[in-house]
């Protein structure tokens, strides 16, 4: 190219590279009164710059790490860019002078990357540089970096086959897709996204902290922890995490790499080790590490904590194991807004940067207790969260594999299932999610059956979903009643609280079709054991008023009132059922004053609760009975 060739604004005064690389140029720009580089597009690069929407996508990037580009110039069949001219040397260069640099250095560069990366995954389009290299990395004079080479920059929602290969730094994905385009294979499903940058930004730093290219393909790669003897095992965890192969396995977002690199002490091999025999050890442990974080919190004088440890002590304590959060829906529920509430508020967030291991504790607990209320989306996000801290934990991917098993998500939840099942979960965990994800794609018979076998073998911390999914299939495929006995017959043979489980869950399932002699020897084996819920008794209480059995009934709500005195909800069914058994009598012989008295009660605790009459449709029914009778002329006693 002669001085001639270019257009005015732009004045060539001198080549800076040819060969593979392409054709550069530095050149003058007339009107900016600057120097500025202009560059050969490569030819299988043309397409994306024949659209001005990708032209004024990367027209319009403006960040410190970044080049900023000018123009694209098209001259002949030849498309050229006009970008930032960036004075000193690349980091190839600087590698091939054998420089080692410090780790304080190495985390400079290596934040600064971060940064850029999440401006341009944030864009909308999201922008992929795909060719992060160190040749496209430049040093300024000044010490940061700046990512060059856009010449093969994609967007996340267009030009999705365009991919730029270096032969030692790019991803397992862009060489698998790659291999696809070449051999003319469908490569659709080979996606390419953020942490593809990830996978190559890790790769640059293996090469900087050891001397040693990686391999594309990664064949005979050396594990960066078997060469790194100058730099920490907490930096060689995160670049390793990053240059996972699996792309599930890497940090989720760049965003999420830089906050690792901001906590580096969280990731010497010590603490993983650490929140491995944590999340290993089930909620159990889970429950004593949130108790950890409140104690803490609380010996430092930082925050006043005793309400909610008191609130964790008083549910521990209910019952062994925690196959109850699948049951005590209202103190799973008040247990998990707990969990939240500490999560978000900002007078814990000090303590959480300091020791993001407890805040892995409180997000696993919290986490289950999500799942446990069937909130998966919540759940699988708070899993996740755990998942960026300790990626090394079968149960763990095992919750997230339940979770978007519940969202329906079942690409996610496959994904999640083989991680668990690489990582030793047991046979019937993955058998049971199995279940989950056949019931989904509408294999319903199979479904049902994978899910009776992974209910013969569950452990107690699954013992809840599995019970729920061998319900959920059988209902699927109408063998309810089938399902029903079965829990019935194979109780006997269990251990106490799980045998009232299933006697519990069966006459919840008996209560929908209306077996109500079914489910009413099933509750009342529930209640003559130790492990009773006042929800066992409201089922029974169901039981009697569908028989028409007012006396028990009445008797048994009135047993409800004196256990659990703040529960209106008794009040509220025993002036229901007080006034259909007062409905039956001769007229002489009836009394509401049982009836007045009781919604008295109820309306009383409602507003000591702060819950609005309104918003519980059997108060409301109660409200219109009081009306109804005042109408007809019954009166409250004073």
């Amino acid at each position: 190219m002669n001085n001639n060739v270019l257009p005015y604004p732009y004045r060539v005064i001198k080549p800076l590279g040819h060969g593979g690389i392409g054709e550069i140029y530095l050149a003058y720009h007339e009107n900016l009164q600057k120097q500025v580089v202009v560059k050969k597009v490569k030819d299988h690069c043309r397409d994306i710059v024949d659209s001005r929407i990708e032209v004024d996508i990367l027209k319009n990037l403006h960040h410190q790490y970044l080049p900023q580009v000018y123009d694209f110039l098209q001259i002949g069949d030849q498309i050229y860019t006009v970008i930032d001219y960036i004075s000193g040397h690349d980091l190839e260069y600087y590698c091939k002078q054998n420089i080692r640099f410090s780790e304080e250095q190495l985390l400079i560069w290596l934040q600064q990357l971060l940064e850029v990366l999440e401006y341009l995954h944030t864009r909308k389009p999201m922008i992929l540089h795909c060719d992060i290299k160190p040749a496209n990395i430049m040093i300024t004079e000044e010490g940061n970096i700046c990512l060059i080479d856009f010449n093969i920059s994609i967007d996340g929602e267009s030009n999705k086959d365009l991919i730029g290969l270096s032969n030692q730094f790019a991803s397992p994905e862009q060489v698998e897709k790659a291999d696809r385009i070449l051999a003319g294979r469908d490569d659709s499903k080979v996606v390419l996204d953020g942490r593809t940058d990830l996978y190559s930004a890790g790769a640059v730093f293996y090469f900087l902290m050891t001397g040693v290219y990686p391999n594309a393909r990664r064949e005979n790669f050396v594990e960066l922890k078997y060469l790194n003897e100058v730099y920490s095992d907490a930096l060689a965890n995160i670049v390793s995490k990053a240059m996972h192969p699996d792309i599930h396995r890497r940090f989720k977002s760049a965003g999420e790499m830089l906050k690792a690199l901001q906590h580096l002490e969280a990731w010497s091999t010590k603490q993983i080790q650490r929140r491995k025999m944590i999340v290993a050890a089930g909620m159990t442990a889970a429950l004593a590490g949130i108790l950890g974080i409140a104690g803490g919190i609380y010996h430092h004088g930082r925050v006043q904590y005793r309400k909610y440890v008191d609130t964790v002590e008083t549910f521990v304590e209910k019952e062994d194991g925690w196959e109850y959060l699948s049951h005590a829906e209202n103190e799973t529920q008040d247990l998990y807004e707990e969990g939240v509430k500490i999560l978000n508020e900002e007078q814990y967030q000090k303590y959480f940067e300091k020791d993001p291991i407890s805040q892995a504790e409180l997000l696993y607990a919290t986490g289950n207790c999500a799942l446990y209320l069937e909130q998966y989306e919540e759940a699988a996000q708070l899993l996740e969260d755990v998942v960026e801290i300790d990626g090394e934990n079968a149960d763990l991917y095992r919750d997230l594999a339940l979770a978007y098993a519940g969202e329906n998500d079942v690409e996610e939840a496959e994904w999640n299932l083989r991680m668990a099942k690489q990582l030793g979960a047991t046979e019937a965990d993955t058998v049971l999610i199995q279940a989950e994800i056949s019931h989904r794609n509408g294999e319903k018979e199979e479904a049902y059956e994978m899910a009776k076998s992974a209910l013969q073998k569950a452990s107690a911390d699954m013992m809840a979903h599995a019970v729920s999914t061998f319900l959920l299939t059988a209902e699927a495929c109408g063998h309810t009643e089938e399902s029903i006995d079965y829990l019935i017959r194979h109780a006997a043979d269990l251990s106490d609280s799980t045998r009232i489980y299933w006697l519990r869950r069966a006459a919840q399932e008996a209560l929908k079709i209306g077996q109500t002699t079914i489910a009413g020897e099933c509750l009342e084996q529930v209640i003559d054991s130790k492990i009773v819920l006042v929800e066992d008794l409201y089922n029974l209480d169901a039981v009697y008023e569908k028989e028409g059995s007012w006396d028990k009934s009445r008797n048994l709500l009135k047993q409800i009132q004196k256990e659990y005195p703040g529960e209106y909800k008794a009040y509220i069914r025993l002036a229901y059922v007080s006034y259909r058994y007062n409905n039956d009598r001769r007229p002489a012989d009836r009394s509401y004053d049982e009836v007045f008295a009781c919604y008295d009660r109820a309306t009383k605790l409602m507003e000591e609760k702060g819950i609005r009459p309104e918003s519980e449709p059997d108060m409301v029914q109660l409200e219109a009975i009081i009306t109804q009778l005042k109408e007809l002329g019954w009166e409250e006693k004073e």
